[in-house]
């Protein structure tokens, strides 16, 4: 959950400084809906933050001896399952705290909010009186049949409040008839295009990200973009006369704080009065520029699609793609990989292939065991190709020990698998680098780049020699000598 979080902050954020700088040609040229339209879109895809698989960085493997292999991005290493648990505690406990903290916060921002309107309804109740005088555009339609209006000397200016019961409320003034009607059909339309649902979203939003200003700065210019496509949407086809009017009436209705959580209000403040009457001189250019905003419209969401999908991707590879495999067949335990390798069919063909190829190799002890990680695969014309690190180890008796006599050290194998009958993997071919001094170069010849520095090291032969343990184990459990220790 934290790292979806941390995700899509990173690429809301981007999004929101993309769509930011780009506000000037937007709202010069473009309608205003179509800033109205990316601001939703990138909300509701906020309410829903990515939430990873369940993350694999770090793998515990119970081994003999109360030993584990702690495989992460670091590499792989030994601790006893005390400091194996300790390791994961520390770092699941910074997690549960910082998402405590998160939701904390959350809760208590929406809350609050919330309450403020609640609060303020409630205030403005007593001193609400219904209008009962016929106002044409409210009365001649049945959409607008829920839409109560009153008249509240409380009130500094116009406001459409209330998501289950939306009201109008209008300012105790003499308004004349045509200004009346203007606000009527002004607030009327924030009620038709259901703004107070958007302006819960975005309030909603806010509380989820109460930690990024970004998220702020999105939200108020979002709430300003309301009004503005309210007004084009009632000024679009109305003559240059009547828009003067219209101007006319915002600036007298515009006195007060801006509009809280679940209100519509004609205020403005500042730099979004020049823009707000700014657009509605601009509203024929505009028009002219419908089809241009679609074209917005699909480059932006392209964009917010790219941002999450190069996101999520960043979040796969930078892990160790690795799969650890072992102890008398296939241990179900993936790291990470591109491909589906914790198919169990595949462990048993490469953990057969490992066997097969060092059988003969090897010997001098009753006992064959394989240890193999699984770097990753790539698909061919009959199968695919499994490249991996491999070892082998013949088991038997020095005194009373049951001892590795002889084997291989950790050699990268490229083994070629293709699909068989009875639902399984057969192995075509098997290839293991030269030995010798041209052993670096074979190994380069015989894996793709990537690999080269994971298969030169000696990072991972520890974990595979204890893989091959467990094959013992397993030998001496099924023989009945389960007891004998493995030196």
């Amino acid at each position: 959950m934290l790292n979806g979080l941390v995700i899509t902050t990173l690429a809301s954020s981007a999004l929101i400084l993309l769509i930011l700088a780009l506000s000037p040609l937007i709202d010069r040229f473009l309608s205003s809906r179509v800033k109205y339209a990316i601001w939703l879109v990138i909300a509701v895809r906020m309410l829903f933050p990515y939430i990873p698989a369940e993350s694999a960085a770090q793998v515990n493997i119970p081994l003999p001896e109360e030993m584990y292999v702690i495989a992460d991005s670091g590499g792989i290493s030994l601790g006893t399952a005390e400091e194996s648990a300790a390791a994961e505690g520390i770092s699941a406990g910074v997690s549960d705290i910082v998402l405590a903290v998160w939701m904390i916060g959350a809760v208590s921002f929406f809350t609050v909010n919330l309450l403020r309107y609640l609060m303020f309804r409630r205030g403005l109740k007593p001193y609400m009186i219904p209008v009962e005088k016929e106002l044409g555009v409210i009365d001649n339609s049945k959409r607008f049949r829920r839409l109560r209006l009153y008249r509240c000397e409380k009130v500094s200016t116009p406001m459409l409040m209330g998501l289950i019961k939306p009201t109008v409320l209008i300012p105790d003034i003499d308004y004349s008839e045509d200004e009346l009607k203007m606000v009527i059909e002004h607030e009327a339309e924030h009620f038709r295009r259901r703004d107070i649902l958007y302006k819960f979203i975005l309030a909603a939003v806010n509380a989820m990200y109460f930690f990024d200003p970004l998220v702020y700065l999105m939200v108020r210019d979002a709430n300003d973009n309301i009004e503005y496509v309210c007004d084009e949407n009632i000024c679009v086809d109305r003559g240059e006369d009547y828009r003067t009017r219209y101007s006319l009436m915002l600036l007298n209705a515009m006195r007060g704080k801006r509009p809280g959580m679940l209100i519509t209000g004609l205020s403005s403040a500042g730099r979004a009065q020049k823009r707000r009457f700014r657009n509605i001189k601009l509203i024929d250019r505009k028009k002219s520029a419908e089809a241009v905003g679609a074209g917005w419209i699909i480059t932006i969401l392209l964009a917010f699609a790219v941002s999450f999908t190069f996101a999520f991707t960043g979040e796969r590879i930078s892990t160790n793609e690795a799969v650890i495999g072992g102890a008398d067949g296939p241990s179900d335990i993936r790291v990470s990989t591109e491909a589906d390798v914790s198919d169990a069919r595949i462990y048993i063909a490469v953990a057969d292939a490992v066997m097969g190829y060092n059988r003969d190799l090897y010997t001098g002890g009753e006992c064959g065991a394989e240890g193999h990680i699984i770097l990753g695969t790539e698909d061919t014309k009959d199968g695919f190709i499994v490249y991996a690190l491999t070892s082998y180890g013949s088991y038997g008796f020095e005194g009373d020990k049951f001892v590795r006599v002889s084997g291989s050290g950790c050699v990268p194998a490229v083994i070629a698998l293709k699909p068989a009958e009875e639902n399984r993997f057969d192995v075509d071919h098997v290839r293991f680098p030269e030995n010798g001094e041209v052993y670096s170069s074979a190994v380069m010849e015989l894996l793709p780049q990537e690999y080269w520095d994971t298969a030169l090291g000696a990072d991972f032969y520890e974990a595979l020699v204890l893989m091959e343990r467990q094959y013992a184990e397993s030998y001496l459990e099924r023989t009945g000598r389960g007891d004998i220790e493995i030196g």
